[in-house]
């Protein structure tokens, strides 16, 4: 309670909330987090009012989006925006939705709380508008915010210009996670540095350190602990080839129909996850003035892509195979690994004319036929891809080493 009075107190000083002196149609409960360095943050618990809220959709970049923008970097530098949510002003309408219920009476939001479903795109919608695409070399994922450059000079003055535009809109930085011209610098779970992406080692060792399955003694907790594994590695699975084969045993646990029999299979894929991530290779930066190369393959369990220059890999992408799919044709399996890498590396693809690798040979020639001679289920495939400029060739399976790993 002396905590919670404490915070209220501190937020009433500085504006930031107020006691709410008239009726309000929404009051919600307040959710209290307990922060590392031991103080707590204030948040809503409004699901009721989320339930009508008309969301104000923007959108939020991917991780890849923001990558495939920092092409050649060398140099780069991170902001975080101190209470950046506190930083945004509440008009009185949507100050009163916000009021909430504490043991010390019923208090409304004068800035962006936590807790209601569109706040992430509306920060998102006010950095990237007023800061981030003012500023050339630089983009946020709603309160962090990176800053690049080829050359050192060129990232100092991007940093300069991103610094001076905070000041004009009156933006606090957080000065504790700020950090300036690092070749090496952890965005977002991954690690860049001026010779690529790395995988991260704090996640790597979450991962290894994490129970085994088999540890606890109902199976729909063994199945939870299952699903964490499988959804943690699979934030890093762009450093995996194939990673949707690899997970295949595991995931078959995860069936409702399944009874819970771990065998080696189970553990052979288990280990074998943990040994990938920690042999990750460094993911080559994208360069559009090179050669770019799809590869791609199926498998009876799920689908692999893989983007390369110059022989070095950019990124892994993998996908399970529904059971509908699994009982396509091997020729149709391999045109819908086409399918998938083409739409899982758009943004890279898009607009230039790409060189599609794959082990099934007949797949060169379907992709010259006339569309009247092919099968429904491969025209409606192609039909997918023709926005993209392909040229489809025949390797041998012994170059996807990469793929089936």
């Amino acid at each position: 309670m002396k905590a919670l009075r404490e915070e209220l107190d501190r937020l009433q000083s500085q504006g930031i909330i107020t006691k709410c002196d008239q009726p309000a149609d929404w009051v919600s409960n307040v959710v209290i987090v307990w922060k590392k360095d031991n103080w707590i943050r204030l948040c809503l618990d409004p699901k009721n009012l989320n339930d009508d809220i008309v969301r104000n959709r923007y959108p939020i970049p991917t991780y890849d989006e923001m990558i495939s923008e920092m092409t050649g970097a060398k140099y780069f530098s991170t902001f975080d925006a101190k209470s950046g949510f506190h930083q945004v002003q509440l008009d009185q309408e949507s100050s009163l939705l916000t009021a909430c219920h504490t043991p010390f009476g019923v208090y409304k939001r004068n800035r962006l709380a936590f807790g209601l479903k569109d706040a992430p795109e509306a920060y998102q919608r006010r950095i990237k508008e007023e800061v981030t695409s003012q500023v050339e070399k630089s983009a946020n994922y709603i309160d962090d915010v990176i800053v690049w450059g080829k050359t050192r000079e060129e990232h100092d003055q991007a940093v300069r210009n991103l610094l001076e535009q905070c000041r004009k809109k009156n933006l606090t930085l957080n000065r504790q996670k700020t950090s300036i011209g690092k070749t090496e610098l952890r965005f977002l779970g991954h690690i860049l540095t001026d010779k690529g992406v790395k995988v991260d080692p704090q996640k790597v060792n979450s991962i290894k350190e994490m129970p085994h399955p088999n540890s606890f003694e109902q199976r729909a907790e063994k199945q939870a602990q299952l699903q964490r594994f499988i959804g943690s590695a699979n934030y890093l699975s762009r450093f995996i080839a194939n990673f949707s084969a690899l997970t295949s045993p595991l995931r078959e646990l995860m069936k409702k129909e399944s009874e819970w029999v771990w065998t080696n299979d189970q553990e052979k894929a288990y280990q074998g996850i943990k040994q990938c991530l920690c042999e990750a290779p460094v993911l080559a930066p994208f360069d559009p003035n090179k050669d770019l190369i799809l590869s791609v393959d199926a498998s009876k369990d799920g689908l692999g892509a893989a983007l390369l220059q110059e022989g070095h890999v950019i990124e892994y992408a993998s996908s399970a195979l529904t059971s509908a799919q699994k009982k396509y044709a091997q020729i149709e399996k391999e045109m819908l690994a086409i399918v998938f890498g083409c739409r899982r590396f758009r943004q890279y693809l898009w607009g230039r004319r790409v060189s599609v690798e794959s082990d099934h040979k007949p797949l060169q020639y379907i992709m010259k036929k006339p569309m009247d001679e092919l099968s429904a289920r491969i025209q409606r495939l192609i039909l997918k891809i023709q926005e993209f400029d392909l040229d489809v060739q025949y390797k041998p399976e012994d170059i996807f080493i990469w793929l089936i790993h």
